[in-house]
C-alpha cells in the first residue's frame, strides 16, 4: 500500500521494540572539572578532559582521551556519499528529513498495521498540505544475517525505523510533524535528521560544514547513542528488541570520534530537559551513521489508561485504542463528537486530548446502573480537559435521545462519531439482535429521512468490530445497500489481533452526502 521513496527522502520512524537506547551523554567538551554537572557554559577552546558524566540511570561515562582543539580550521576530507540534509519544495522553502520513534508491539499484529494510517489521518486533521498526497514510507533498518530472528521478527525490525514523505518526496514540514506526533498514539518520538555519513568522523565533518547545528550552539543540550542491527563487535551487545543497549564503551568511542563537532557547543549540558537533544544512530541500512535531533514526543496515552480512570466498566477500552479511534476520525478543534455507546467515555477522553476544543457528547444506556455521570465528569476535570457538552442516559436507538444529543451541540450534525459498541462477545447482548454497527446505520438512515442527519457530509464514523475465530467480518458489518442508503462509504478497515480466538476490526466510514 505504501511505496518506497528511495533512501533518505522522508521521515524516520523508530519503534520502542527496536532499541531503548543508550546512555545519556553530558558532552565532555567542557571544563577541567565536572563537579557542577556543566551548570555553566564552557569555552570552545577547551580540551575534552577526563571527567565523570552522570546520566539519569546513574551511569558514569569516563572519557579517557584528551582531544585538543584548535581555533584554526583543520583540513577535512569527507568521503561520505553526497547527501543533502534538506530538501526544497520548489518554492524556496527547505524541509529536513525527520525521524519518528514508533511504539512497540504488545504482540505481533497488534498495532503495526495502524501506524501509517494514524499518522496520515492526523496530518489531514491538522490541515497539512500533504493531505492532498499519499504518505510514503521507507525502511531505514535492515536486519542482515541475523538468523536468530523469525521472518515476522525481521519484518518488525526492518520497519521499525522509517523515512516518511509525501509522494512528491518532500517530508512534512517541521511544525506539522511536531503537532502530528504530539497526538499520535503509535509514535514514541520524532527526530529531525541533520546529517548522515559512512563514518562518525565524516558525520562530524558534514555537520560542521553544513552548519546543521548553528542555531543550537548556545542552547542547553545532550548527546545519546543508539545502536541497531546484529552484533558485529566483540562486546556482542544486543542490537534489537526492548532490551537493546549501547555499551558505555561504544558511547565514549562515538563521542570522541565526533569531538570536533561537540566541542563547538558553548551552552550548558542538560540531561533532563535539553533544548537540543541529539542522537547518533549506528547500524542503519547501508551501515550509515545518522545525526538527528529530537523534536517531539508522541501522545502520553497512559494519562487515560483504565487503571488511572475513576469511571471504568467491566470491559474498558484501553488507551491506545481510544486514541486510534479519535485520530482515524480526524477529530479537530471545534468538532462536535458523538459516542452513541459511550460506556465510561474513554473515546471522548481521547478526543478531548487530541483536540482540546472539540465538543463531546456521550449516550449510555447503562448510565446510573453501570456507570456514574459524576465519575465520568471527574475523569475529565481531573485531567483539565473540556467537559462533555452532555452525558445522556438512554438508548441511542431512540430518536428522542439522539435529538437531545444534537441539541447539546446546537442541533447541527456531528462531525465525527467514535465508538466501541457492545457486541455480545464480552458484554451481555442478545444473540438474535442485529450487530450494533448495523443498528447504528439504521438510525442514521432514519434521521436522514427526517431531515436531521446525525453525521455531516465529510464526517467520519469510526468503530471497532470484534470477530471470533471462524466468524467472518462481513456478518457484523452493514450491507452495501445499507451503506448507500446512509450516504456512507467504507474508507479504511484494519484487523487487530487480540488473542488466538478473538480479533477486532477498526472500521472507518465517511459520509459522502
Amino acid at each position: 500500500m505504501f511505496q518506497n521513496i528511495g533512501a533518505y527522502s522522508g521521515i524516520v520512524i523508530i519503534f520502542t521494540s527496536v532499541a531503548h537506547g543508550a546512555v545519556a551523554f553530558c558532552c565532555s567538551s567542557v571544563q577541567h572539572t565536572f563537579s557542577s554537572a556543566c551548570e555553566r557554559p564552557f569555552p570552545s577552546c577547551m580540551k575534552i578532559c577526563k571527567a565523570p558524566i552522570h546520566n539519569r540511570r546513574g551511569f558514569n561515562v569516563f572519557l579517557s582521551e584528551c582531544i585538543p582543539t584548535s581555533s584554526t580550521k583543520t583540513e577535512r576530507t569527507v568521503r561520505a556519499e553526497q547527501w543533502s540534509p534538506a530538501k526544497s519544495d520548489g518554492q524556496g522553502q527547505e524541509f529536513r528529513d525527520k525521524i519518528v520513534l514508533w511504539r512497540g508491539e504488545k504482540a505481533a499484529g497488534y498495532s503495526e498495521q495502524f501506524r501509517h494510517l494514524e499518522l496520515s489521518n492526523v496530518m489531514v486533521a491538522l490541515g497539512d498540505k500533504t493531505e492532498i498526497e499519499r504518505l510514503t514510507f521507507t525502511n531505514v533498518l535492515a536486519c542482515d544475517g541475523d538468523r536468530k530472528l523469525r521472518d515476522r521478527e525481521v519484518d518488525l525490525f526492518d520497519s521499525a525505523m522509517q523515512f516518511v514523505a509525501a509522494e512528491s518526496g518532500i517530508p512534512p514540514s517541521h511544525d506539522a510533524l511536531v503537532r502530528a506526533t504530539e497526538r499520535c498514539s503509535l509514535i514514541r518520538e520524532t527526530y529531525e535528521v541533520l546529517n548522515q555519513a559512512d563514518t562518525l568522523e565524516n558525520l562530524a565533518d558534514l555537520a560542521i560544514e553544513s552548519n546543521a547545528l548553528k542555531d543550537f550552539l548556545t542552547a542547553t543540550w545532550r548527546v545519546r547513542l543508539r545502536q541497531f542491527g546484529p552484533p558485529e563487535r566483540s562486546d556482542k551487545k544486543r542490537r534489537y528488541g526492548k532490551n537493546a543497549r549501547s555499551s558505555l564503551r561504544a558511547e565514549k568511542e562515538a563521542i570522541n570520534s565526533m569531538a570536533k563537532l561537540f566541542i563547538q557547543f558553548v551552552g550548558k549540558v542538560s540531561l533532563e530537559d535539553p533544548e537540543c537533544n541529539l542522537y547518533i544512530f549506528e547500524g542503519t541500512k547501508g551501515k550509515k551513521f545518522i545525526l538527528a535531533r529530537l523534536i517531539a514526543k508522541g501522545a502520553k496515552t497512559s494519562d487515560i489508561a483504565p487503571r488511572s480512570r475513576i469511571c471504568v466498566t467491566n470491559t474498558p477500552l484501553e488507551e491506545v485504542a481510544a486514541f486510534s479511534l479519535a485520530n482515524f476520525a480526524r477529530v479537530k478543534n471545534g468538532d462536535n463528537v458523538l459516542d452513541p455507546y459511550a460506556g465510561s467515555c474513554a473515546t471522548l477522553l481521547a478526543a478531548a486530548f487530541v483536540a482540546p476544543q472539540c465538543n463531546t457528547v456521550g449516550i449510555e444506556i447503562g448510565l446510573r446502573k453501570f456507570v456514574k455521570k459524576d465519575d465520568i465528569l471527574a475523569d475529565f476535570s481531573s485531567r483539565a480537559l473540556k467537559l462533555p457538552a452532555a452525558i445522556i442516559g438512554g438508548d441511542s436507538m431512540n430518536k428522542r435521545i439522539r435529538d437531545r444529543a444534537r441539541r447539546a451541540v446546537g442541533v447541527a450534525p456531528f462531525d465525527a462519531i467514535v465508538t466501541d459498541p457492545p457486541y455480545g462477545i464480552r458484554e451481555k447482548h442478545g444473540p438474535d439482535e442485529l450487530p450494533p454497527l448495523v443498528q447504528l446505520l439504521d438510525v442514521i438512515i432514519a434521521d436522514r429521512e427526517t431531515g436531521a442527519p446525525l453525521l455531516r457530509k465529510g464526517g467520519r464514523l469510526v468503530a471497532f468490530v470484534p470477530v471470533t475465530a471462524g466468524q467472518e467480518i462481513k456478518s457484523s458489518l452493514p450491507s452495501q445497500d445499507q451503506l448507500d442508503e446512509a450516504g456512507l462509504e467504507v474508507t479504511e478497515m484494519r484487523e487487530q489481533l487480540l488473542s488466538d480466538t478473538l480479533s477486532r476490526w477498526l472500521v472507518a466510514l465517511t459520509c459522502t452526502r
